[in-house]
């Protein structure tokens, strides 16, 4: 079902605090909020919110963040980034979505205070948009920028993830693996070329299978607002989808974007099917859980 719009301060990043592996801590800075990993930092990251995690999807932004701390980043979290821009640029609106490009370089150099290894963000329709950005403002700040944008499963392989503690298994019957299918985001897939990094790091946990859907890179039908603007084509499209799904019969689909995510629930719902959508740092947090609250 669509996720119910929790209030502001229930949305807040610096809710994962409290779930940081032991040693780690989070600092507020007047520019940004900085989680510091526990032991030297591996790698260092901006981390880009986008719009719609940060209102629809905000314990997903916590979770790649906290698994981007646990994987041993400094994660730094600006806090006068904005829309990345992307549907303006869509719309033909240049002049705004450069207004806002320009905006997001600079709260990224003003509040990073030294170099970022990475720009991560775990939104595949904005991280397209951010990949463009030295394009759209043709400056090298820009272009700077945009070399340093990743996905979060591209970043999470690069650094690399300690041993998973928690074994994953089917929930209706715990002697077998999960069944978990991933979908192929058109702005991750055919936008970033980014494939290989997710399904890489769903190997990886234990008893996970990871099933192959047929046509994992058709597009599902959300398109950013086409599902809006054009709804009969787009629901052909999710009905194909949802039919290639039906084939393999996974308990799980990764769908690492929002607009994925929120479109193939509603069809999957309406088909009274009971597979989740769920996005990659989902998954990957069940391997990864966080350490008891003290109580």
């Amino acid at each position: 079902m669509t996720p119910p719009l929790l209030p502001r301060a229930a949305r807040r990043l610096d809710g994962v605090a409290s779930d940081l592996a032991p040693g780690a801590r989070m600092e507020s800075a007047p520019h940004a909020l900085v989680f510091h990993p526990a032991g030297k930092a591996r790698a260092r990251a901006g981390f880009f919110t986008t719009c719609v995690m940060e209102t629809m999807f905000p314990a997903i932004n916590r979770e790649a963040v906290r698994l981007l701390v646990l994987a041993g980043c400094e994660v730094v979290v600006p806090r006068a980034q904005t829309c990345c821009g992307a549907l303006h640029a869509h719309a033909g609106l240049r002049r705004i979505a450069k207004r806002l490009a320009d905006a997001n370089v600079a709260a990224f150099a003003a509040a990073s205070a030294g170099p970022l290894d990475f720009v991560v963000t775990d939104s595949a329709g904005c991280g397209a948009a951010l990949r463009e950005y030295g394009e759209l403002l043709a400056e090298p700040a820009a272009a700077a920028f945009a070399g340093r944008v990743r996905d979060v499963s591209e970043a999470l392989a690069a650094i690399g993830l300690p041993p998973a503690a928690a074994p994953l298994a089917s929930a209706g019957d715990r002697s077998k693996p999960l069944r978990v299918g991933y979908h192929d985001p058109c702005h991750l897939a055919h936008a970033q070329r980014v494939r290989a990094e997710p399904r890489a790091l769903l190997r990886a946990v234990a008893g996970l299978e990871l099933v192959d859907l047929p046509n994992s890179d058709w597009c599902c039908g959300s398109a950013g607002v086409y599902n809006l603007t054009h709804p009969d084509m787009a629901d052909r499209q999710l009905e194909r989808k949802l039919d290639s799904i039906e084939q393999v019969a996974p308990e799980l689909v990764v769908a690492s974007n929002p607009g994925c995510m929120l479109h193939m629930a509603r069809g999957a719902r309406a088909r009274g099917s009971e597979v989740q959508i769920v996005h990659l740092v989902e998954v990957l947090g069940r391997a990864y859980p966080p350490p008891p609250r003290p109580r």
